[in-house]
């Protein structure tokens, strides 16, 4: 997993978005999809450094939006069995592109 420095962030599509916004969404009891969600995820999904950012987030960040995803998505990637919340967040990847093999090649960079 790369740290944080060996990430070009100036690549990223969310350059000059305020990172409040990237934090603010944990604060929201139930966002609206359409309104947080659905933005968000489909401007992490097309980023050029999509898969640094997620695989960095799941190891050294437990707050904020990182690579498309709330902590406790990133959280029910690592978990074994199946959860109701890793399968919403695989799926709505699938529906931007992303595979869940894509999703997990990406938590197993280094």
């Amino acid at each position: 997993m790369p740290l944080y420095s060996e990430i070009n962030w100036e690549d990223a599509n969310c350059k000059g978005v305020e990172t409040e916004v990237f934090y603010r969404i944990e604060e929201i009891r139930r966002p609206d999809p359409d309104i947080y969600i659905k933005p968000l995820r489909a401007l992490c999904a097309s980023c050029p450094i999509w898969a640094k950012c997620l695989s960095y987030a799941t190891l050294h960040e437990f707050y904020g939006w990182w690579g498309g995803m709330e902590t406790l998505e990133r959280q029910s990637l690592m978990t074994t069995g199946k959860t109701a919340t890793r399968d919403r967040v695989i799926q709505e990847f699938a529906d931007l592109g992303i595979t869940k093999k894509m999703i997990y090649e990406a938590l197993e960079e280094n």
